[in-house]
Order: structure tokens, then sequence, then C-alpha cells
């Protein structure tokens, strides 16, 4: 009994009644110097999770990429010819305070003032669900709708013959192998049936730092998935640049039926491609199942599920304030190196934690 008891108050001794305290100084301190690296920590229990991180789940546009979009060569169908398809584009675009696609359709128009001969009267912006956009127009007297968005959306709107949709996904695929990602634009006739006038093609290059910033990331022991809404495609060819690996699930394929079909897929993949906001959340919940501790970026409010769901949600740089909310880490810059950096911070304050832990208890004991 006596024995039980001394071993009893030497395991209590054994804790310094400090640790708490310690701990809690100590994440501060980290805290305010990741601040300093652009990095803002909205809760200190992240820090933890953010050292032992062994899969970060990152978004393509602007994070792996510059998302400085350019407009390419146009592939007209309907259109009369490249300049009436790319004003097709800019009337289906919102000319102020409009993201980069609308910028960059926009600047793709050779006649700026040919805009002023339309009137538009309503104007449904992009989201992430429907994957386009659509503005009612009023021109000489006559009324019309027009809309862009994400290829295989407008090929449904339109409903084109076997033939006409064969050669326009042959035409997305071909231009997604050179990097470029691709916008369906359509508009309706006099009798109002939607007609499709052709593809609009962007470049967005990846960032100078990403492909070295990956490498880094590895020797750390951690993988970087890329997370797109873009197709296939694009999204291996993004991945091969980047050397983050060919496996690209589409993430329709991955859940059939609204849940996943082989979570062991999902684990294997290299990146996940025409990815919906549902999609991010159910994926990082999987990921987690199989024992990994999951990183996750995102900037819309469709992103918060998937952020609060991650063990270490991050909000980039522009994030809306429901991710910001909803978010662990808050970068004010753009690109991955800050994460990457924060990481490594992470592991030295969890380090500092851990050595003064063992540290005391050993000291107590002898």
């Amino acid at each position: 009994v006596e024995t039980l008891l001394f071993a009893l108050i030497l395991t209590v001794a054994a804790i310094p009644v400090a640790l708490p305290a310690v701990l809690s100084v100590t994440m501060a301190v980290g805290a305010s110097v990741l601040a300093r690296m652009k990095a803002i920590v909205s809760r200190l229990a992240a820090i933890e999770e953010m050292a032992g991180m062994d899969i970060l789940c990152s978004d393509k546009t602007g994070t792996l990429t510059k998302n400085e979009l350019k407009l390419g060569s146009p592939v007209v169908f309907k259109a009369s010819n490249d300049q009436d398809l790319i004003l097709g584009g800019a009337l289906a675009s919102r000319r102020e305070g409009g993201d980069g696609i609308d910028e960059a359709v926009l600047k793709g128009l050779s006649d700026q003032s040919a805009l002023k001969a339309y009137q538009i009267t309503h104007f449904t912006p992009f989201d992430p669900v429907s994957k386009r956009t659509e503005a009612e127009v009023k021109h000489d007297n006559a009324t019309f709708k027009v809309s862009k968005g994400a290829p295989q959306v407008i090929l449904d709107l339109v409903h084109p013959d076997a033939d006409a949709r064969k050669k326009a996904e042959g035409q997305v695929n071909d231009l997604a192998a050179k990097g470029y990602r691709t916008l369906g634009v359509a508009r309706t006739d006099a009798q109002g049936k939607w007609e499709f006038l052709g593809l609009l093609s962007l470049s967005d290059p990846p960032r100078d730092d990403s492909a070295s910033t990956i490498a880094t990331a590895r020797k750390m022991g951690l993988q970087v998935r890329m997370v797109t809404g873009d197709n296939l495609a694009i999204a291996r060819e993004i991945s091969l640049e980047l050397k983050l690996g060919p496996n690209i699930a589409v993430a329709s394929d991955l859940f059939p039926d609204g849940k996943a079909d082989d979570s062991d897929k999902i684990d294997a993949a290299d990146g996940y491609a025409q990815v919906f906001p549902e999609h991010k959340f159910k994926i990082v919940k999987a990921l987690q199942a199989g024992g990994h501790i999951v990183g996750m970026t995102g900037d819309g409010v469709n992103d918060a599920p998937a952020l609060k769901q991650a063990d270490c949600g991050i909000a980039v740089s522009g994030a809306t304030v429901a991710a910001r909310a909803a978010a662990d880490l808050v970068l004010t810059a753009t690109g991955l190196s800050v994460i990457t950096a924060a990481i490594a911070e992470a592991r030295k304050i969890f380090e500092r934690m851990n050595s003064y832990a063992i540290y005391r208890i050993s000291e107590t004991i002898r």
C-alpha cells in the first residue's frame, strides 16, 4: 500500500504545476510569430494539429497557380466570328468588380464601346453549384439571354446533337492538354432556344514557387493533394507540371450515390478534379477516417463546412468572412509557401512544448 501511495504521489509530482501556463504562453508566442509570417491563428490548439498534419488538400486557383487569367484563341461553333463569341462571353460577365475570369473575357474584346449598345436587364452571377453565369440582354428592341460557364454545364443547357457534343468535348480535352481552362458560351435565338456559340480558352500558369514548395513539403512528410473544379484533363496537366502525380480522381466517380464509393481510392489519389463544394467536405471526412490529419484550404462560403471539418482549416488570402470564421488559420499572403513555412514553425512550437514536458518530468523523477 505504501509503495502504491508513493507511486501515485510520484506520478502527480512528476507533472509540473506550471505545465498548462508554459504550454499556453509558448503557443501564444508562437501564434505571434506566425502572424508576422502572414498566417493568423484563430484557435491556439490548431498549432498542434498543424504540426502533425500529413495531408494538405490545396485549392488550385490562386494557391498553386497565379490566378492571372489570360484569354487564348477562341473556338467558334455557332458564333459568326471570334469577336462575336467573345462579345457573348463579355455580356455574360460582370463589368464592375468582376472576378479574374470576367476581367480576362472583357479585356479580350477588341471594341469595348460595342458593349454600350447592349443593356443588361438581369444578371445571375456565377456560383459553385450551377457553375455558370446568365444575363438577360436588351438590344434594338429585342431581348435575349447569354450564359457562360463550365463547358459540360453549357452543353447540358444547349442539348446539342451527339456529333456537336463530341466535337466540343474533344476541343475541351485538347485545350486542357495544353494547360488551358475552357468556358462554354451560349445565347438564345429569336425563339428562345439556346445555341452553343463556342469555347473561350483561358490560361492560368502555376506560381513560380509552387513546384519547389511542394518538393519542400514532401521532405517534411506532407502530402499535397490538389482540389479543383476544373475538368480532369487540365487538372492532370497542372498536376504533372507541379510533379504532384498523374493519379487525379473525378469527384463524381468517388461519390456516385452521394457517399464515398471506396475510401482507398480517395486515399490513393494525387488530386481531385470536377469538385463541387459538398465533395470537399466528404473528401476531408474520408481521409480522416483513413487515419490522416488533414489540412484544407478554401476561400468561399461553400468551403466553410470542409474548413470546419478539417483538422486544420486554412482560409487563403481574400477569403470570405464565412470561410475565415470557420478556419483555424487565416492567410494574408498568397501562395503555398506561406502554409509550409507556418507548418515548419508550428512543428518548432510543438517541439518546444514537448521538450519542456520531458525535461520537467524527468527532472522531477530524478
